[in-house]
């Protein structure tokens, strides 16, 4: 058996099942299309879901890919063990409804000894225990005796979720030797020992499950196969486990020299190595396929990966800890097979410098909070605020336990561990298909031809309805009054799809209207939201369908001037700057791009000038299809996130040449006129540009005009002497803002002169005051002069003026220590005055509705404070 590297067994896998007339397909992204069911692609199977359903038909009844998965359910066992990985490819090829068992045994066989030359004798196959075809098999086909073809039960050889389609596995083993076994029983595929590993997957999707929970006999039978690539790595190589095969041993010599540490010193060091290596891998291929660190959904699982990996550098105490330098080998590593990660390199790495210096910030925050903790007695910290540390500032359970135990402190685990259940529970989002067809509605829907579009060239078209769906049910007919879904053989009416929102118009025929508000596609669907109007609307009903010509115009404005600014944020910025998002409709357009700062002023006017001078240019706007690689080299934009087929269509206005299947004006001047109405950040390392175009841009200008008359004449300032006088009013207030502060310094030393003597409680001076119409600078400033020159003061300021009250409250280092916490108190006191507020231990405001009650709350006062010891 040859050594052979992780690139070379991908490569080889692909090459075998082509000549075994399978279509080879790249990866598809982590992200999964058109299934709000999942958050992450997490089996090789789960980008061709729609195909084995039956709701999408396949390019191919024979396909074989190599994807990239992401699974984090285990993500806590990461690093504890040598198996548990989140990042990992898997090899998989696919049937729909052509070959079945005998071929995908037979050539998993051929590609396992032939191909890879593993010993067949270290090979053992399992079946579920019913299935005997798969077992008469293996003994009469592939020659294997009988008792090496080991029977397993439902749980290991049979794969179902729910209703519909399932079926039996078969698995192919490879026994690691007599060293790797332990324990006394018979070992064998399926005992408990790690002599024997599970290598592929093969299951045999023959039934489909019934609601009374019989099984029916699949009219097409599928294959789905399954076969990890770092675990064949392991075979092939020799390895222990995944983290010593040839990608991982690249990833973790980086770690060593960063670290300065060696793997296999310690089990602590190694559980961070591995931690670190998976992790990296992870993020680096997340950010690549356009996942960015949020608060939410799969940018939540992003930023935890990320933040977790950090964590590991920091314990094994590394001097100003960045995962960069890892994150840069795994791009060298991976860049070959996955050449996406070099294009986005620049983004990738930003968008981890970024998130890096919050997460650092965040450290910070969170050792404070365990530093409140320690100032105090209690011995345990409950769950919830280890839950705390944990979901806000990043600390994993076991950091906590180990930062506390050098303290002598210890850990409410149980309570902990029911926070963190209490938040899987509430995170589990029940996310519902936006069109809402289920089950048997969705299949029988697949079983239509597919709509044909006629929108690029007509806005009206006469068209059959195939049919009317009403509340997830198709009906022969229904009556005016009721929202329905209305799926015709062709239409003009372009769906919602590459940020462009779907077309409105009418459905009209004899005594019939309905008003269609939106058109999403399903599949090869294009799926109408109507509004029956008048009439009764028919199943083979013709009709004339009419898109609203006007709307239609105003968004074709908007794309092609959103193609326009792409190219020009492009000049401007330089091509690290690429898109991550647009919206477009009739009256804006939204563009989101990677970039890692502000634009500046001079930047935004320079992306708006060059905007409006290629609509000036009058350029003739050219959509035709062409062979994707044709498209390439001509040097059209392409979405990294975005699959293409074999033929594109390019859309080229002068030097924007872009694939795209929207709608667009014919020359850049129909777009008139184009204003950029602002540019912001809307997450780490992604920017938003709004703008109008035409009409829009005109209104908008003419409203922003209406203001500058209106505040000029409030003003009473010419429109032209605006910014004149608005720079007079703002010094006059700086002015006035400098006289004021002189009074209240004035005030604060002639009250301080006659400030009553303090309350002494134990070592702490308590200064509790009262004053009418007290300017808050004021008090504030006299505060902060009583706490200066004596840290054992605390003090509290109480005044009232127009039925409002101010609450100002300091608190000198000592007092603190004591435990006059200024936020606390305040925020006891402002209760009783009908308000609220707080602050920080050592200074705090608050305020109140009620005057009324000052005396009460200033007599009560010493309820909040400290009990004396």
């Amino acid at each position: 058996m040859k050594v052979r590297s992780v690139d070379e067994l991908r490569k080889l896998f692909l090459e075998f099942f082509e000549s075994k007339e399978h279509l080879v397909e790249e990866s598809y992204s982590l992200i999964p299309e058109d299934d709000p069911s999942i958050l992450l692609i997490g089996a090789g199977m789960a980008p061709l879901k729609k195909y084995f359903t039956g709701v999408k038909t396949p390019p191919s009844v024979r396909m074989a890919t190599c994807q990239k998965c992401v699974r984090v359910g285990d993500l806590e066992e990461v690093g504890k063990t040598a198996r548990h990985l989140t990042f990992f490819e898997m090899l998989g090829n696919f049937s729909f409804g052509d070959y079945f068992k005998k071929e995908s045994l037979a050539w998993g066989m051929e590609f396992l000894t032939e191909w890879l030359g593993i010993d067949r004798d270290r090979l053992w196959p399992t079946v579920f225990y019913e299935d005997d075809e798969a077992f008469a098999i293996w003994r009469d086909e592939l020659g294997y005796p009988e008792e090496k073809i080991t029977r397993l039960g439902r749980e290991d050889n049979f794969w179902e979720i729910g209703l519909g389609p399932c079926g039996p596995c078969s698995e192919i083993y490879y026994d690691r030797g007599e060293e790797h076994q332990s324990g006394d029983h018979e070992h064998r595929p399926g005992c408990d020992c790690d002599r024997f590993m599970e290598v592929w997957n093969h299951v045999f999707t023959q039934f489909d499950k019934l609601e009374d929970g019989s099984y029916a006999t699949l009219e097409k039978k599928n294959i789905d196969t399954g076969m990890g690539l770092e675990r064949l790595a392991m075979v092939i190589q020799g390895a222990d486990n995944v983290f010593e095969i040839d990608t991982s041993r690249a990833i973790i010599a980086t770690i060593e020299e960063l670290t300065g540490h060696k793997y296999k010193e310690n089990s602590l060091q190694d559980e961070a190595f591995r931690v670190l290596c998976d992790h990296v891998r992870s993020v680096v291929f997340l950010i690549g396929d356009g996942v960015v660190p949020s608060n939410e959904g799969r940018g939540y699982v992003l930023r935890k990966l990320l933040r977790r990996a950090l964590l590991q550098l920091i314990k094994l105490h590394v001097e100003s800890p960045s995962l960069l330098r890892i994150a840069k080998r795994v791009i060298e590593v991976y860049g070959e097979a996955y050449p996406q990660l070099v294009e986005r390199r620049t983004t990738i790495l930003k968008t981890m410098e970024l998130e890096e210096n919050k997460f650092l910030l965040t450290i910070d925050r969170g050792m404070d909070f365990i530093g409140e903790f320690l100032r105090g007695s209690e011995t345990m910290m409950s769950g919830e605020e280890a839950f705390k540390l944990y979901d806000t500032f990043g600390f994993p359970i076991s950091l906590t336990e180990e930062i506390l135990q050098e303290e002598g402190r210890s850990v409410d685990h149980d309570g902990f561990e029911a926070a963190m259940e209490r938040q899987r529970k509430l995170s589990r989002a029940q996310i519902d298909d936006e069109i809402g067809w289920q089950g048997e509605l969705e299949a029988y829907l697949a079983t239509l031809p597919p709509t044909e579009f006629t929108g690029y060239d007509v806005l009206t078209q006469e068209s059959t309805i195939l049919e009317v769906i009403l509340s997830g049910e198709t009906q022969e007919e229904v009556g005016a009054g009721k929202e329905v879904e209305i799926i015709l053989d062709r239409t003009p009416f372009y769906a919602t799809g590459g940020g462009q929102q779907g077309d409105i118009g009418t459905f009209t025929s004899e005594g019939v209207k309905v008003e269609i508000t939106g058109v999403e596609k399903e599949n090869s669907l294009y799926v109408h939201r109507a509004s029956i109007r008048e009439g009764v609307v028919k199943k083979g009903m013709k009709i004339q369908a009419s898109v609203d010509e006007e709307n239609r115009l105003a968004t074709a404005r908007h794309h092609s001037a959103t193609h326009l600014l792409h190219k020009a944020i492009h000049t401007v910025l330089g091509e690290e700057a690429t898109q991550a998002g647009s919206f477009v409709d009739a009256h804006r357009l939204r563009f989101d791009f990677n970039y890692f700062s502000a634009l500046t002023k001079e930047q935004l006017e320079e992306i708006e000038r060059r905007v409006n001078d290629a609509i000036y240019a009058s350029t003739p706007v050219t959509k035709k299809i062409v062979p994707l690689e044709e498209a390439r080299a001509e040097g059209a934009v392409a979405l990294f996130s975005e699959k293409y087929g074999k033929e594109v269509r390019v859309v080229s206005m002068g030097d924007s040449i872009e694939l795209c299947g929207g709608t667009h004006v014919e020359n850049t001047s129909n777009i008139g006129l184009c204003v950029i109405l602002s540019e912001r950040g809307i997450a780490s390392g992604i920017r938003r540009i709004e703008a109008v175009c035409a009409k829009e841009a005109i209104a908008f200008l003419q409203g922003r005009n209406q203001t500058v008359l209106e505040l000029a004449s409030l003003l009473r300032s010419e429109p032209d002497d605006l910014l004149q006088r608005v720079h007079q009013m703002r010094e006059s207030v700086r002015e006035m803002r400098q006289r004021m502060n002189e009074f209240a310094q004035q005030l604060t030393k002639s009250t301080a002169e006659s400030i009553p003597d303090p309350i002494r409680r134990g070592d702490v001076n308590v200064y509790a005051m009262h004053r009418e119409g007290w300017p808050q600078e004021a008090m504030k400033a006299l505060a902060d002069s009583l706490t200066d020159k004596d840290p054992y003061a605390f003090v509290i300021l109480v005044s009232s003026q127009d039925g409002k009250v101010s609450i100002v409250s300091t608190s000198g280092d000592k007092a603190q220590l004591a435990g006059y916490k200024s936020g606390r108190i305040v925020s006891a006191v402002a209760k009783i005055l009908g308000g609220g507020g707080g602050g920080r231990d050592s200074f705090a405001t608050a305020g109140g509705r009620n005057p009324s009650a000052i005396p009460e709350a200033m007599s009560r006062l010493e309820e909040f404070l400290p009990e004396l010891p």
